[in-house]
């Protein structure tokens, strides 16, 4: 899936106005972010971050605990929002799905972090969003289509078809997962960026079918 790494409207709660206290854990700079929780507890977030208005994303950063515990590390291929929610920390990392209109492409947070305290104690939930929108069947048979006429001249289209595929398969169609499956022997290898966006796809989907196993 392809990742962005600039624009997504996030509102970004519970931002400490005495970040110094929370230093990061490299270096003791100030945070980018600190997180207050209804306990007293804090964590804080230190990495990159890019704003645009009102819109926040981080890349290579680290969330970790004020008093000194580091909780996990997210590098440049996985761009974040971060927002608080009923004292739940939500990471969400960010691709562009072909979700809107004429399968236009959405920044969305496919897949989220969860961070909650029980009995002074982190918690962490992990899992992929189901209130994204699913394709109709319409859709569905359409995308199918444009992969019936693929030819492996055609890189650039044949990882759009499969995005297409992916999201139709996440909608819920057999026919696009087996489709999907085929690509690489198909149309691969892929080269450059190509061979990039079609790894992250494919370790995705698989990320993807095993939480689906739980």
């Amino acid at each position: 899936m392809r990742l962005v790494f600039s624009v997504l409207l996030v509102a970004i709660l519970g931002i400490s106005a005495h970040a110094q206290t929370c230093n990061c854990p490299a270096g003791g700079r100030k945070p980018n972010a600190t997180f207050i929780f209804s306990n007293g507890k804090s964590i804080g977030v230190c990495g990159y971050v890019e704003r645009h208005k009102k819109d926040t994303v981080y890349s290579e950063f680290t969330l970790y605990e004020c008093s000194g515990k580091t909780i996990k590390k997210w590098g440049t291929d996985a761009p974040c929002a971060i927002q608080k929610y009923n004292d739940t920390l939500i990471v969400g990392e960010l691709s562009n799905l072909p979700v809107g209109k004429g399968f236009s492409v959405k920044s969305e947070a496919f897949y989220q972090y969860k961070f909650y305290y029980q009995n002074g104690v982190l918690s962490q939930l992990n899992s992929f969003r189901e209130d994204i929108r699913k394709y109709t069947d319409a859709e569905i048979k359409t995308a199918i289509g444009e992969y019936k006429k693929l030819t492996k001249d055609n890189s650039d289209k044949v990882i759009d078809v499969a995005e297409l595929l992916f999201w139709s398969l996440v909608s819920g169609s057999k026919e696009a997962e087996n489709d999907f499956r085929q690509i690489n022997t198909k149309f691969g290898p892929f080269e450059g960026a190509n061979a990039a966006w079609w790894n992250n796809i494919w370790s995705t989907y698989q990320r993807y079918k095993k939480s689906q196993k739980k």
